[in-house]
């Protein structure tokens, strides 16, 4: 049975500092248009068209000469951990409009539901943002991963698990760490609440890419199980998860070439074009496999499940829709045919190998 899951956004922002004096209106971050997403041109000449240092290991293709591993024995093939469901984790991105009413930033009781929208202790830090900024993307459940813009500097404040009720001028959030503070254009998006303590920022679907083309690496989420049980995680991933030694639900692979932060592929021997895909989606997407590849960048709240990450902004490009209750996800079938989709993400995995000497 295929199941379309969610693991949920909350997207709202915060800061260690006070930045109400920036001067910038809200605009799209990600912006990008469906002819070329690389455009140039900055929308409105303040965001940054591609998402962190062209260095990044991000914004780098995958390496000439590329020396492959075959990890299909963890990847689809590992018993009892079939993948069945696949979603899209959803990461929000605010930008300060100074026009805006202040916003206070605090810390919610707990991670999960209700704890998490019940506010404890004093302000961390204050926004000017708009009444609504964070609002539809609120959600009970799942990770929430949030950033908020600051043009003036190009700061990213990153964060987890936020919250923000209807006409409430204060926002909540899990974890608030300045560490994770990382520049939109010379950072590479190393930094941040990922399992593999990557930037939840990096590797995402940003608007308009899934139905054009796709210029950087994907962060995929996947079942940890599968994942190596000695070494954990591999370069550029500099953690791995809390559970990664839990006997049960952590790291139970045996595959040395499947970690944390390990390198995705699909073969450049291989002719992506000429296969017959059923989704333009799924072949822009294969075509980024190939190019730039999938870090394994955080594990599942669910098993038997793999999942990319993808801006909120860019839900309209399939009609992308989540239960704030829930959590369930549905899409545009006019957009996306998510059962053919499917199919097409199940061939291209089917497709990956472990890229054994990506490196610095």
């Amino acid at each position: 049975m295929r199941t379309l899951i969610v693991s949920m956004i909350i997207g709202v922002a915060a800061g260690i500092i006070d930045i109400l004096s920036v001067g910038a209106a809200i605009v799209i971050l990600w912006s990008c248009s469906a002819q070329d997403p690389y455009s140039s041109v900055a929308q409105n000449n303040a965001t940054p068209i591609r998402l962190f240092a062209n260095d990044s290991f991000w914004n780098r293709p995958a390496p000439s000469d590329a020396a492959y591993a075959d990890i299909q024995d963890m990847l689809v093939n590992n018993p009892g951990h079939t993948i069945s469901r696949l979603y899209l984790e959803t990461i929000t991105v605010l930008t300060v409009d100074t026009s805006a009413p202040t916003v206070d930033l605090k810390l919610g009781s707990g991670w999960s539901y209700p704890e998490r929208s019940n506010p404890k202790g004093g302000v961390l830090a204050q926004f000017r943002l708009s009444a609504d900024a964070g609002v539809a993307e609120t959600t009970r459940n799942g990770n929430g991963h949030f950033g908020i813009y600051d043009p003036a500097s190009g700061t990213v404040y990153q964060g987890i698990a936020l919250w923000r009720s209807p006409g409430s001028s204060t926002m909540l959030t899990y974890q608030f760490l300045s560490k994770f503070n990382v520049n939109a254009s010379t950072d590479h998006g190393s930094g941040g609440y990922r399992g593999a303590g990557f930037s939840a920022l990096g590797g995402m679907i940003r608007k308009g890419e899934i139905n054009s083309r796709i210029g950087h690496a994907l962060a995929v989420l996947v079942d940890a199980r599968g994942l190596y049980k000695n070494s954990y995680f591999t370069w550029p991933a500099s953690k791995a998860d809390d559970n990664a030694t839990n006997t049960v639900t952590g790291y139970l692979g045996t595959n040395m070439s499947y970690m944390m932060g390990s390198l995705l592929v699909i073969p450049s021997t291989v002719d992506v074009n000429s296969i017959n895909w059923k989704t333009m989606q799924g072949k822009v997407i294969a075509l980024c496999a190939q190019e730039y590849g999938f870090y394994v960048s955080d594990d599942n709240a669910t098993t038997n499940a793999f999942a990319f990450a993808m801006d909120y902004q860019a839900c309209g490009d399939i009609g992308l829709t989540v239960n704030q209750v829930t959590g369930a996800q549905t899409v545009d079938p006019a957009k996306l045919d998510y059962n053919s989709f499917f199919d097409d993400v199940m061939r291209i995995l089917t497709m990956l190998k472990a890229v054994t000497n990506n490196h610095p």
